[in-house]
């Protein structure tokens, strides 16, 4: 059985779930039964920037820009020897959080560039042949 979850349940789990990411065994404050975390082994560090990545999409796609924003911040800022699939989906994923800001002249000018910029990135995932990558949805712009 699937639980609906209200906003601030599943932005209190997910925002959990990136202080695990993060920190690697910390407990959850649930007063739920629950899986310690304690025992779980924390994830590999090579592992930690495609969780940060998949938790910071997942959390776009509900609605928490902001949770998005910080897994954006906890991943390495250099990407060398990362796969171009998964510096195009950081790309992507930076300028649809940069996308959902508030309107003025300052702003749009900012949507523009980062239009321009997301154009870019999808030229580049095309190049790849990696039709994950490619691939739009109708809420991004």
């Amino acid at each position: 059985m699937v639980q609906k979850l209200s906003g601030s349940e599943l932005e209190q789990r997910l925002g959990k779930l990136l202080a695990f990411i993060r920190v690697g065994n910390e407990q959850p404050s649930s007063g739920r039964k629950t899986v310690a975390l304690s025992s779980t082994p924390a994830p590999p560090l090579e592992e930690k920037p495609l969780l940060l990545l998949e938790l910071g999409s997942l959390a776009f796609e509900c609605g928490l820009k902001q949770l998005a924003k910080d897994c954006l911040d906890e991943l390495p800022q250099d990407t060398v020897g990362q796969p171009i699939q998964w510096c195009i989906r950081q790309q992507v994923l930076n300028c649809q959080v940069d996308l959902k800001e508030g309107y003025n002249k300052t702003v749009v000018e900012g949507r523009v560039q980062t239009v321009n910029r997301l154009e870019d990135i999808l030229t580049s995932a095309l190049r790849t042949n990696d039709m994950d990558l490619v691939q739009v949805r109708d809420d991004t712009v």
